[in-house]
Order: C-alpha cells, then structure tokens, then sequence
C-alpha cells in the first residue's frame, strides 16, 4: 500500500503540470490572460492569434520557451511583457492591436507569420499534416532568416545597411501584398461557395413546396 502511494507520488512529480498554455481574451475589454510553462514561443502567439484575431510575425530565429503568468493585461502589455527583452513594432486599429512585428534589431527580421490555432485541439490525420507542414514550413523560415542575417551582416561591413534594409523592407510589402490579394480571393470563393448553397437550399425548399 505504501509503495503504490509512494510510487503515485513520484509521478504526480514526474508529470508536468500546465503543459497547455491557457489564453483567454476579454474582448469587450481588449484584455489578455495568459500563462505557459515551457511552451514554444510560436505555440503560444498560435493560441493568441486564435483568440484575438491579429496577425504576429517573428523573426523564426527567436523561437524558445517560455514562462509567463500574466493576468487581465491590455494586449500590448502582455504581448510585451511575454517577449522582453526583445523588439516589437504594433499596428493599431482604433483601440485594439491589429498586427505585431517581434525582432531583435530591425523589423525586416519578422519574416514568419504565427498560424492561428485549429479550433479544436483533437488530434485528427489532418491536424497531424498541418503541424508536420508549419514545422516544415518553420524550419524553412529558420533558414531563410539565417541567411538573411549574414547577407545584412555583409552589408553592414560594406556600409550598404540602409541599402539592404530598404530593399528588405520592399520584399515584406511585396510579400503582404501577395497575402492579402490571397486572403482576398479566398473570401470571394466562400462567398461563392455560400451563394451557391443558398440557392440550392432555395430550390430545394421551392422543390419541397411544389410536391
């Protein structure tokens, strides 16, 4: 009896506790709680984008983890408060945070955009594929940004920073660009797609009438 106790505590220590990070948005307050121990940078600012609805870049390079416990905190205090000592650059939209930028010196270094978190946290085939790609896709980012460090490391020993950061800042609005007219087309499919199942649903319905 005391060994099964004993052995039962051993792995209540054993088992992490909090392992999920617990976001919750006040959004009639703009108010931000959150607490993580020990979780990924990008898998926080995932649940955080699901919930507030902004977009964060991050320079892919400063993924780590982290250990915050902040309560009822405007975004932008909190957002601060989970990445310090590091840079940032906010977009507003009224009184409530439309996009961040996390870098160490420039903005140009915020090259990764977090995905949003699924809706549900089942561990379906699909969700699966989805994390195997972001991980994919953010080691891809890594690289890139590595090398983009020492194309700007090279630079700057040549006296061309202001060059290379002009032209670095005109690739990421290119890049935007590119994303909102997606983003957009993607909006007018759906619509599409909506229109066309009301009025089936319609003639459905007149169908149903009829007979």
């Amino acid at each position: 009896m005391c060994k099964n106790i004993l052995l039962a505590a051993i792995l209540l220590v054993l088992i992490p506790v909090n392992v999920f990070p617990q976001v919750m948005y006040d959004s009639s307050k703009n108010l931000l709680s959150v607490k993580s121990e020990g979780k990924l940078l990008s898998e926080l600012f995932s649940e955080i984008c699901a919930k507030t609805k902004m977009n964060i870049y991050i320079n892919p390079s400063l993924d780590r983890r982290v250990f915050v416990d902040i309560k009822n905190q405007p975004i932008d205090n909190a957002i601060k408060q989970i990445i310090k000592p590091l840079n940032s650059a906010f977009v507003y939209q009224g009184r409530s945070v439309k996009s961040v930028w996390i870098f160490e010196q420039s903005k140009a270094e915020a090259t990764f955009r977090i995905p949003p978190a699924p809706a549900s946290a089942a561990s379906t085939l699909s969700s699966v594929k989805q994390d195997h790609a972001q991980k994919r896709l953010l080691r891809k980012q890594k690289f890139e940004a590595k090398a983009r460090e020492r194309k700007r490391q090279i630079a700057a020993s040549q006296g061309r920073l202001k060059e290379f950061e002009a032209k670095e800042a005109e690739r990421e609005k290119r890049k935007k660009e590119r994303e909102m007219r997606r983003e957009k087309r993607r909006k007018e499919i759906e619509k599409i797609r909506a229109e066309r199942q009301d009025r089936l649903k319609r003639n459905q319905s007149g169908e149903s009438l009829s007979q």
